[in-house]
């Protein structure tokens, strides 16, 4: 969507789905669930990491920082990759899901920051902020997006 939408570009290959490794992925979210260990779960295939991260935060308007080894590129934060998720649990239950992920083959746990506040800041590998936004202007942003988009400036002369 990035390339398509912002840079006027199309180029490349949708991103490769492997069977076996969604499929282990899917088995252990639906694991998780039945232990109560989640609070939210959410793909990352519509716009990538950092729309990901910044919708998450629109329902309750609850901000997060999220430390991400990335170089802050756009490939970086609005990769559209297969079979990556971003979920929310208590910080309590952290161990416990990394250890059910031992279960699953093909399952990595990565831990990417907290919750908490009015601002999403994304974080690059060096510590840069590549995002740093309240929630409501980021909400607000996103939910006039095609009302921005399909708005036409007239000049009278």
């Amino acid at each position: 969507m990035y390339a398509r939408d912002i840079l006027r570009q199309t180029w490349g290959q949708p991103p490769q789905l492997d069977l076996a490794d969604e499929s282990a992925l899917h088995k252990y979210l639906i694991a998780l669930a039945d232990q109560g260990l989640l609070s939210s779960a959410t793909d990352i295939s519509d716009g990538g990491l950092a729309v990901a991260l910044a919708e998450a935060t629109f329902s309750k308007r609850v901000g997060a920082t999220a430390r991400l080894n990335i170089d802050g590129s756009a490939l970086s934060l609005f990769g559209e990759e297969a079979g990556d998720v971003i979920a929310t649990c208590d910080p309590s239950n952290i161990e416990r899901i990394r250890k059910l992920a031992d279960d699953f083959d093909f399952v990595t746990v990565v831990e990417l920051g907290m919750t908490g506040g009015d601002h999403l800041r994304i974080l690059s590998k060096d510590d840069l902020a590549v995002v740093c936004e309240r929630v409501g202007v980021l909400k607000n942003d996103w939910s006039n997006a095609l009302q921005s988009t399909l708005s036409v400036d007239t000049v009278t002369a």
